[in-house]
């Protein structure tokens, strides 16, 4: 039953309304960057500044989340890993590299079909059966649950109902993981 007079609000989804309220009033003080990134525009913003930056697009695992996003990439002599956070740029976490496992395999960012990307990110409440959901990130991996690279993107409301799904990179659903409340 619901509490009168009491909001529940999960801090993502706060952000993710009060960014908005910013955008539409033309103002995007407190973003370093235009586009949220777990949205169309935001992807093909980050795949442009990725590739800017490094030169490739090929990555081992990207994690986008609406105001900032993740990155590890092979480093070093392709046995270590380097972690890059992104906010309108790219800063490595860490001095120190990671080990870089034997059958990781690189993902190719440009391989992604953007337009289906965006596709699944603005239906993905529906995809998921999470009312009033909105996606909180999304990860681009080789994974288990996709069985392969894949993009798995999790969806979530104010009261913490969710869901996730995996897409090819195609765009295709592979599986999904409803909400079954």
């Amino acid at each position: 039953e619901p509490l009168i007079g009491v909001e529940v609000v999960i801090p993502s989804a706060r952000r993710l309304r009060d960014r908005d309220r910013r955008l539409r009033r033309g103002s995007t003080a407190g973003d370093s960057h235009a586009h949220a990134l777990n949205t169309l525009a935001g992807f093909v913003q980050f795949r442009d500044d990725y590739r800017a930056s490094f030169g490739d697009t090929v990555v081992d695992e990207a994690v986008m989340h609406d105001e900032h996003a993740s990155a590890v990439r092979r480093a070093g002599n392709g046995n270590s890993t380097a972690d890059y956070t992104y906010r309108g740029g790219f800063a490595r976490t860490s001095s120190q590299l990671g080990s870089r496992e034997r059958d990781a395999v690189d993902i190719d960012l440009a391989q992604v079909n953007a337009e289906a990307l965006g596709a699944a990110l603005a239906q993905a409440a529906a995809i998921v059966r999470v009312p009033n959901g909105a996606v909180t990130h999304y990860r681009i991996a080789d994974d288990s649950w996709a069985g392969g690279p894949g993009i798995t993107v999790f969806v979530q409301n104010d009261v913490a109902q969710s869901g996730h799904f995996v897409l090819s990179f195609a765009g295709d659903v592979l599986k999904t993981y409803p909400y079954r409340g």
